[in-house]
């Protein structure tokens, strides 16, 4: 039986997160991706998608899908509608990704659970190590104005909407320094595999 360790992944909009797990995916190591069970929870069929209708409505639908669209407009108008929807999907996505986590330990040496809102969300627990990619803000706001086609100030108001890199290095095992070129970076990832595995 293989001793796992759980790394959780994290960092910023456009810090280069993505770019780390992708590499990290590359190399055959499991993902679990916070955003991708978040998605899978409500899909046809799904628990969640059936408390969503429960709780908000059949105009939650389309075509049996979760129109995301009116979920977005719901909550971002409505605090409490917001909460409503988190006491609803927070445990799901919860229990899904400790299933997740839990079918692959022992069959791997390393587990990456991926998730921008690990910090904010409290799930520091469910990791043996975190590693934290960072970024100046000079390079993630031209990185975000590329990607979203924002204004610089729209970038700055969405970067400064989330956790401050500062806050999160704070808790971080692991920085993965992604202000140079992606073999800098790959040269990092790789020199903190050889020393977990």
């Amino acid at each position: 039986m293989i001793q796992s360790k759980i790394i959780g992944l994290t960092g910023g909009i456009a810090s280069g997160k993505s770019t780390v797990s992708e590499y990290l995916k590359s190399k055959g190591i499991p993902i679990v991706d916070a955003d991708i069970v978040s998605r899978e929870v409500v899909e046809p069929g799904s628990k969640g998608l059936n408390q969503i209708v429960e709780a908000f409505g059949k105009k939650m639908l389309i075509d049996g899908y979760l129109d995301r669209k009116a979920l977005r407009e719901l909550i971002f108008s409505d605090d409490s509608q917001r909460l409503k929807l988190n006491a609803i999907l927070h445990p799901i996505i919860h229990d899904e990704i400790i299933n997740q986590l839990e079918a692959f330990k022992g069959t791997h040496p390393v587990i990456i659970f991926d998730a921008p809102l690990l910090i904010e969300n409290n799930l520091i627990s469910m990791v043996d190590e975190l590693w934290v990619v960072s970024v100046n803000k000079e390079v993630q706001i031209d990185r975000v104005m590329v990607r979203d086609q924002v204004t610089k100030e729209q970038a700055e108001s969405i970067i400064d909407k989330q956790m401050s890199l500062e806050e999160k290095l704070k808790y971080a095992d692991v920085v993965l320094d992604n202000n140079m070129d992606i073999q800098h970076l790959y040269n990092q990832i790789e020199e903190h595999l050889n020393k977990t595995c």
